[in-house]
């Protein structure tokens, strides 16, 4: 077995005394009142983990997928409700952002992310369209100043709170999915109930629906169609982060 390099030792105990000191005394109250645990969120961004598999010059500290396994257990094991949305904010929330946006994009949303000052979601899901993402519906219509979406998303994780989300759609005449970014205040956009849960009920989960909303052309996230192609690139590290959050609880 390989042992833990010194940087990975130092990035486990510091989310382990944070988890015994800040996460452990709040995580029975953050599921009991159904709260996002915002302080503790802020905390956790402080701590840089919003930034962990991101390079320097994006504002992160790129470090390895172990050390990021590390910390998301460390977090699990405090409580799944402040890991469900501190990961999602960390990977799927931030990655294509990163990759695709523009300088005004990553200065307007991508940094303060990283910084813990907004959230993000993904939206993915459907109602009629689970694990099989090609069998989404919702729509994104070409215009000459941007795109028109219209749909309906399910089990989008911290939708009550998010400040934006990344939108998986559609296009006509495409095969593929194309992703876009869409900031929560935009008109058409409405966030419903949070959904009751068994569990993790401090993570706050929600139905999304889009009518007419219209985004500009810089908040399409890479190619149009090539959505699928980019998620088959970051399931990995999604996957890694799964496992992590397992072994955590």
């Amino acid at each position: 077995m390989q042992e833990l390099n010194e940087t990975q030792r130092a990035v486990q105990r510091s989310f382990r005394d944070f988890v015994d000191q800040r996460v452990l005394p709040q995580a029975r109250n953050i599921d009991r009142e159904q709260r996002f645990p915002m302080d503790l969120f802020r905390e956790v961004a402080a701590l840089g983990f919003f930034g962990m598999r991101y390079p320097e010059d994006a504002g992160g500290s790129g470090m390895d997928n172990i050390s990021y396994a590390l910390a998301v257990m460390e977090l699990a094991r405090g409580s799944l409700s402040l890991a469900a949305t501190c990961t999602m904010q960390s990977l799927m929330g931030t990655h294509f952002l990163h990759r695709y946006g523009d300088d005004e994009m990553v200065e307007r949303f991508f940094r303060p992310a990283l910084r813990g000052e907004k959230i993000c979601a993904i939206c993915m899901t459907e109602p009629n369209a689970g694990s099989d993402l090609m069998a989404i519906t919702t729509h994104a219509r070409k215009t000459e100043q941007g795109f028109v979406l219209n749909g309906q998303k399910t089990w989008v994780t911290s939708a009550p709170v998010a400040d934006f989300f990344t939108v998986l759609a559609k296009n006509e005449g495409l095969d593929g999915l194309s992703i876009f970014l869409v900031p929560a205040d935009t008109p058409g956009l409405q966030v419903g109930k949070p959904i009751e849960k068994m569990g993790v009920r401090g993570s706050p989960t929600s139905e999304l629906s889009f009518a007419d909303v219209h985004i500009p052309l810089n908040h399409l996230l890479g190619p149009l169609g090539g959505g699928t192609t980019s998620l088959r690139e970051i399931l990995v590290e999604i996957r890694i982060m799964t496992a992590a959050l397992a072994v955590g609880i």
